[in-house]
């Protein structure tokens, strides 16, 4: 009997970003949106660039405290100079910004959020 392909797999950044959603829109302090910076179609079947470069995948208000999302799929996944860019800005202007390969590293940054508000 051969063994199940998918055990010893690692989950996409769709079903990672999935999860992550699904738990953040059950947490009653936190408002979430999911950026999707696709093309605009042209009607001649191409799509003229988004001017979202580099918007991470998913931005929140945590009681009020900014938070930006970038999921990869693990650490050795390339983040691009753009997403680099987005994460920095948000930071330097007081907001927190991560890359989460799971739901453990979003739960981490949101319950130092929700502490620091209390401190």
């Amino acid at each position: 009997m051969k063994a199940c392909r998918t055990l010893n797999k690692k989950p996409l950044e769709w079903q990672i970003q999935s999860g992550i959603l699904k738990w953040l829109n059950y947490q009653p302090d936190i408002y979430t949106i999911r950026v999707n910076p696709v093309g605009i179609p042209l009607g001649n079947g191409k799509y003229r660039p988004s001017g979202m470069k580099g918007v991470s995948d998913i931005i929140c208000n945590v009681r009020g405290r900014f938070l930006a999302i970038e999921v990869k799929r693990d650490r050795s996944s390339r983040i691009t100079e753009e997403q680099v860019r987005f994460l920095n800005s948000i930071k330097e202007t007081g907001g927190y910004a991560i890359v989460a390969t799971d739901l453990n590293d979003v739960i981490g940054i949101v319950e130092r959020i929700r502490n620091a508000i209390f401190q």
